[in-house]
Formats: structure tokens, sequence, C-alpha cells
């Protein structure tokens, strides 16, 4: 006698993007109390594998919050984003990003300009779709490739 069952199992493949170009793109901006934008930096979480800095961390952000009456939430939300983000620079420290990536061992000043003018012709082919704009496009497209096969 078998059983039935209304289950099913499913198997999914997710894909989690991650490296330096996504770090980068999904920094989001605060707002602090006095209503500007700030671009929210990046910390160096790393230094949270020691007790002392987790300690200092955690001993900053409670002097900064203190007790506070607050008219409205907002207000509220945003003294906690803001002494968040001072007691994290204070303990953690700021990450420095550093570009360690380098030009292609064939760049050069020429093929950069043939590059900005091959987008300005992707441009122009895209908003006008005109057969012309696309050969010009492809035209371009293909100089810049035998340039870069010659270096």
């Amino acid at each position: 006698m078998t059983v039935g069952s209304d289950h099913y199992l499913v198997n999914a493949k997710i894909l989690f993007s991650y490296g330096k170009n996504n770090a980068n793109e999904s920094r989001e901006t605060i707002t602090d109390c006095t209503g500007e934008l700030l671009q929210s930096p990046l910390y160096n979480i790393d230094s949270l594998r020691d007790e002392s800095t987790i300690f200092l961390y955690k001993k900053r952000l409670d002097e900064k919050l203190g007790e506070n009456n607050f008219e409205s939430t907002e207000d509220g939300y945003q003294h906690l984003v803001k002494c968040i983000h001072q007691a994290a620079k204070e303990a953690l420290g700021e990450k420095i990003l550093r570009n360690k990536t380098k030009p292609f061992y064939y760049w050069n000043e020429e093929i950069g300009q043939l590059v900005k003018g091959k987008k300005e012709k992707y441009l122009k082919w895209t908003s006008s779709k005109n057969p012309q704009d696309r050969t010009e496009f492809k035209r371009m497209q293909g100089k810049i490739i035998k340039m870069i096969t010659e270096e």
C-alpha cells in the first residue's frame, strides 16, 4: 500500500553575486539627523574577530545611544543609524579600498579614444535603430579588435 502526499521536492539554484564591483554598487546613502546625504562607508569588520574590539564597539554604541525621547519614529531611527555608524567608525575603522586592477597590456591612449567613439556610435545606433548607424558601429568595433590584435 502506497501512501500519497501532496509534498514535492523542490530543487533550486540561487546565484549570489559578490565581488569588488558589487560591493561598490550596494553601498547606500544614509541621512543623518541634519538631513544631509552621506555615503555609507565600508567598515573593517575583520577586526570583530578580536574580543577587545567587540567590547570596544559595544561600549561605544552604549555610550552613544543613551536614553533619548524622540518625537517621531523617524527621528529615533535616524539617531540609531547615526550612533551605529559613529561607533563602528571609532571602534572598527573604515576599510580602505585599493584599486588593484591594472590596465590591459595592450591598452593605450589611441585604443581608449576608439573605445569612446565606439560607445558613442553604439548609443547612436540604439537610439535611432538605423541600419547605417549599426554598420558604422560594427566597423568601429572591427577596427578596435584589429588594433588590439596588432598590439
